[in-house]
């Protein structure tokens, strides 16, 4: 089933906003530190973001997180395009920025050691799933992230709340303030805990998703089994929704799985890229046009012909992988979960088919047992009916009465025996 054909609830844009809506927020945070600016022009950001990292002795160890949220009802807005380009960003980036594309990826540029993410937000609206996209554009050597989304729907509370919260919370000297404490984390390390962070929150949202769903499907269940008036189309149209609306996220989440294997493999604390050395024993053979390699002599060593080399993480620090493994854990707890809830919907489904046709069953039953009831009926008074004169009933004066009294026998019998065989 192709994707443009699951009826899942989109915005593409917001009616009646200016054309060239857009918000810049800055946080400027570390561990002692916490900064939160607002700028509507993104030319006051840009001068504010060169003095900021040349004066480097007053805003040392500083991480940067620019939050653009676009609200404009156009195009790919010209200030969104004149901050990539002041970071350099990748054009194909840019495009998918500007884009709203129904699938998740991640690009990793290695040649500035930075990475575009491109996600998508769920929420649930109380009968169906919205989606709305984000994109993540994270470069650790210069301790910036930025993100990139949409305005929120009107009944949804703003995104990254939680993170937000947690940023602005002031530094205390007590107690709490240890290693293990999430707050001081998120601002004693760098920026990729907070990418880390918001892809937390993300996928949480997709597991209250995939509860509100359950609660979905059990409320359908019960509905089904006790109430025998709401077994209708509305009911089976509205569980065919869910149907779709699961058939998405497993849309989304099959790349999701694919782009957190691919986070974890830009480490290579546990891999070594053999180099070969330039054996002489090489020679090509010239009507092959193959290399070959001679038998090696039994007192050469391997070892001598390689050389290891151990390659570093140039988009992340080696801290985040072990939170990175929890993201993946929790990606598999939703597909082990989605893969539940669409054999759930499938189930009742077939549970809703099966009760309707028990019900017309029924139906068609008792119309059986009515015709086969006055079909004794009918046989007597049709051959009684017939108009001849030699007839004998009629010369009997009582006849009348005692037909319907033997018709009145036939149906009081076969109501008991249908009675006795549990038919009625």
């Amino acid at each position: 089933m192709p994707l443009a054909d699951v009826d899942i609830v989109r915005r593409r844009s917001s009616i009646g906003l200016p054309t060239d809506k857009v918000d810049f927020i800055l946080y400027l945070y570390n561990e002692y530190s916490f900064e939160e600016k607002y700028f509507q022009s993104v030319y006051e950001l840009i001068d504010l973001l060169k003095n900021e990292i040349e004066n480097n002795k007053k805003f040392k160890n500083k991480y940067y997180w620019i939050e653009v949220i676009n609200c404009s009802c156009g195009d790919f807005p010209n200030s969104i395009k004149i901050l990539c380009e002041h970071f350099n960003i990748h054009p194909l980036t840019m495009e998918d920025i500007a884009t709203l594309t129904p699938y998740m990826k991640l690009n990793l540029f290695h040649d500035n050691g930075s990475l575009y993410l491109l996600m998508k937000i769920l929420t649930w609206n109380g009968y169906r799933v919205q989606q709305q996209q984000v994109s993540f554009y994270l470069k650790c050597s210069q301790n910036l992230l930025i993100t990139f989304q949409e305005q929120c729907f009107n009944n949804v509370e703003p995104f990254f709340q939680t993170i937000r919260t947690r940023l602005r919370r002031k530094h205390q000297n007590n107690a709490e303030n240890s290693p293990f404490n999430q707050h001081n984390r998120l601002k004693q390390l760098n920026v990729d805990y907070l990418f880390y962070c918001l892809l937390d929150d993300i996928i949480d949202r997709y597991m209250l998703v995939m509860e509100e769903i359950a609660i979905r499907i059990s409320q359908f269940d019960a509905i089904l089994m006790t109430d025998t008036q709401a077994r209708t189309l509305t009911t089976l149209h509205s569980i065919y929704r869910l149907k779709h609306d699961l058939l998405h996220l497993r849309i989304l989440l099959n790349p999701l799985k694919e782009i957190i294997n691919r986070l974890q493999r830009t480490t290579s604390d546990n891999e070594y890229v053999p180099c070969y050395r330039v054996d002489p024993s090489l020679r090509l053979g010239m009507k092959h046009h193959i290399l070959r390699r001679q038998p090696k002599s039994s007192h050469q060593s391997t070892t001598n012909n390689k050389e290891t080399t151990k390659l570093k993480s140039i988009y992340l620090n080696e801290y985040i992988y072990v939170y990175l493994n929890d993201l993946d854990n929790h990606v598999n707890q939703l597909i082990d979960s989605l893969e539940i809830q669409r054999e759930s919907v499938s189930m009742l489904i077939s549970f809703w088919i099966t009760l309707t046709s028990n019900e017309v069953q029924g139906i068609f039953k008792i119309l059986m047992l009515i015709t086969v009831l006055f079909m004794p009926c009918n046989l007597l008074a049709g051959m009684h009916s017939t108009n001849f004169k030699t007839q004998p009933q009629y010369q009997y004066i009582n006849g009348y009465y005692i037909i319907l009294s033997i018709l009145a026998v036939i149906l009081i019998g076969m109501i008991t025996w249908y009675r006795i065989k549990q038919w009625i």
